[in-house]
């Protein structure tokens, strides 16, 4: 399956996944929607996101990149230098 990746007008910081590329199923109060990309079905999504939890959503609203550490804590300061970009997961919010 194709995922459509939207950003909202009403938030301009808000990104959305979408399986629908019209951005119908997307909530109504962040509208207008506009598509500025496409995941093919072979390429793996943006910042270590799981294509089956986008798959399986209607939608994902956003998501914020984490970084855990050893006791399973959120460590955002370990993100800032981008130099643990590969150990960090993207946790989505779904509707």
């Amino acid at each position: 399956m194709r995922i459509f990746i939207f950003k909202s007008d009403t938030n301009p910081d808000l990104r959305a996944f979408s399986d629908d590329q019209d951005g119908n199923k997307l909530p109504a109060q962040f509208q207008p929607w506009h598509a500025i990309g496409v995941i093919r079905p072979e390429a793996a999504p943006p910042h270590n996101l799981s294509r089956d939890v986008i798959e399986a959503s209607s939608a994902i609203i956003d998501a914020e990149a984490v970084y855990l550490d050893a006791k399973g804590r959120a460590q955002f300061d370990l993100l800032h230098s981008r130099l643990n970009d590969h150990v960090a997961i993207a946790t989505a919010f779904a509707c």
